[in-house]
Parts: C-alpha cells; structure tokens; sequence
C-alpha cells in the first residue's frame, strides 16, 4: 500500500501490543490477518488442544476476534492460507472450516511448512501449534 493514510492496524483488546507485528492490517478496504493459531490469549497463554480440528475452533475465534474488532465477519474473509503440521490432516482441518463459513467458500491453500514435531504436551499441559490460518477479507463485500 503506497498511500500508509490508507493503511491502519487492528489489534483485538486481548491481544497485547507487539513491537514487530500487528494482527491486521487494513489497505484501503481489504484487511489481511497474521496467521493465528490456536492459542489462548492472556495469562498462562498457550494452545491446550490436543488434535487439529479442536485447534481450529480456538484459531476461528481468535480470527473472528480480529474481524469484529474491524466491524466484519466470516462471510466478508475471501482467502485463507492454512498451515498444517501434518498435510495428512487437511481433511479434518475441512470438516471444521467448513462449518464456519457458508458457500461459496473462500479461496484455500494449504501446506505443510516443516516436517511434523511432536504432538505431546508439555509440562504446563500445552500442545504445539498443529495449525495455523491467515485470511484476507474485504470491508465492502455485501454479506449474505
């Protein structure tokens, strides 16, 4: 975006302040969001679901957080990029996706960035990031 007074960024009030990083960023009337995972916010932060699909509900709210704070919705997003940690699991990722946007769907990539890490908890009961979702959604879309 040439013009940085069309630019501004989007922070939901649960996400701290980052020194390098905004959640979202709006150009003009398109926003683009970091990719997200699913994490919980705030004090002992962490991802504490064990599989992809449980994963996927928390990054959905995470992502929706971003979007209401931007006065928009799932129905407005028309691209994500989805991060796996294991591409074998895209079919799971799916069933969940799908039940929170309505057709058409956005446009979807999916990759596997890295081999896959192991899956066990932690000491404190955390899981590591086995997905991971950014999105682009347009201000002016008319929703359904």
């Amino acid at each position: 975006m040439r013009d940085l007074s069309l630019r501004h960024a989007i922070r939901p009030k649960n996400m701290p302040p980052s020194p390098t990083a905004s959640p979202c960023v709006f150009a003009g009337e398109t926003l683009y969001c970091s990719a997200k995972s699913g994490f919980i916010p705030g004090p002992n932060s962490g991802v504490y679901a064990d599989s992809t699909a449980t994963q996927l509900r928390q990054t959905m709210r995470n992502q929706l957080d971003n979007l209401e704070e931007a006065s928009m919705d799932f129905s407005q997003v028309v691209s994500t990029t989805v991060y796996l940690d294991n591409i074998s699991d895209r079919e799971a990722f799916n069933n969940v996706y799908a039940q929170y946007f309505k057709p058409p769907f956005p446009a979807q990539s999916a990759l596997q960035q890295i081999p896959s890490s192991s899956r066990g908890a932690d000491a404190e009961g955390r899981f590591p990031d086995l997905e991971q979702m950014s999105l682009i959604a347009i201000k002016r879309l008319i929703k359904n």
